[in-house]
């Protein structure tokens, strides 16, 4: 009986700070941690398009006009612009361009904007491109990295970065992913 009284006792006495500190802090902790580490397992999917793998060419129709030149530490600075550019394969249509180039003793670097009108994948609209390149001179070869930045109509929602490759100020061989988000 003396053994009885004794776990009662300690039982409800000694062990009842730890059981008030398990059931209001431990407890919900647990489960906010639990929470945590569910939550992403059942998280709502995103609707996806697909991927859509772009290829094409983009011809300079007419000459580059000259905005601006100037000349300093052995490099020339050229702006200009380009005007009715035509692009046949996943983007058909026209664009017009501002560019701005450095030739230097080591080649080319160029950095245009262009603004496309026609269709992606035949979905109409206009969208801003950016083209980031270097190559030998003007009218050489040269590589670089279009990114679509933004667009309007059905292009609003169009995303990518495609590969080109040509000749710069009369051609360039497009190729990447783009999709269309949702």
């Amino acid at each position: 009986m003396k053994i009885c009284v004794f776990f009662n006792f300690y039982f409800r006495y000694a062990f009842f700070p730890y059981v008030f500190l398990l059931m209001t802090v431990l407890v919900p902790l647990l489960a906010l941690l639990m929470l945590f580490a569910v939550a992403p397992a059942i998280s709502i999917v995103h609707a996806t398009s697909p991927i859509i793998t772009a290829t094409g060419t983009s011809y300079a129709t007419q000459p580059f006009t000259l905005t601006g030149e100037r000349t300093a530490d052995g490099n020339t600075f050229l702006t200009g612009t380009f005007v009715d550019d035509v692009f046949e394969g996943t983007f058909v249509g026209t664009a017009s361009n501002v560019f701005g180039l450095v030739l230097n003793p080591s080649g080319l670097n160029v950095q245009l904007y262009f603004t496309f009108t026609g269709t992606v994948n035949g979905i109409p609209g206009t969208c801003i491109i950016k083209f980031q390149g270097n190559g030998e001179g003007i009218l050489m070869p040269i590589k670089g990295t279009w990114v679509i930045l933004s667009g309007t109509g059905g292009l609003t929602n169009l995303h990518g970065t495609l590969k080109v490759e040509g000749i710069g100020g009369t051609y360039l061989n497009y190729n990447g992913k783009i999709h269309f988000d949702p």
